[in-house]
């Protein structure tokens, strides 16, 4: 992922969902959270039937094997990764 979409997922937002009183029920919404918005800034509106769900899934492959998740969250960056693991049905 670029540094431009890490700087999103990582600062940005998680200033602006402290300053709106966010907060994620547990690990497996605070990472669909971040799948979502990268998916978003990344790709947009997907033209292509199904397109969406290919998308959504090599997001989490990346963000499970090898993104770091800021300190900022309530939730360790292995909280998280386990989490999606379960959520996509990725082995450990």
């Amino acid at each position: 992922m670029s540094v431009y979409v890490r700087t999103i997922l990582g600062s940005t937002l998680i200033t602006k969902l402290k300053e709106e009183c966010v907060k994620f029920r547990d690990a497996s919404q605070a990472g669909m959270t971040v799948v979502y918005l990268t998916v978003e800034t990344l790709f947009g509106k997907s033209q292509i039937l199904g397109g969406d769900a290919h998308e959504s899934h090599f997001v989490v492959s990346v963000l499970v094997h090898s993104y770091q998740f800021s300190p900022a969250f309530p939730y360790s960056t292995e909280q998280i990764r386990a989490a999606l693991r379960t959520h996509f049905r990725f082995e450990p």
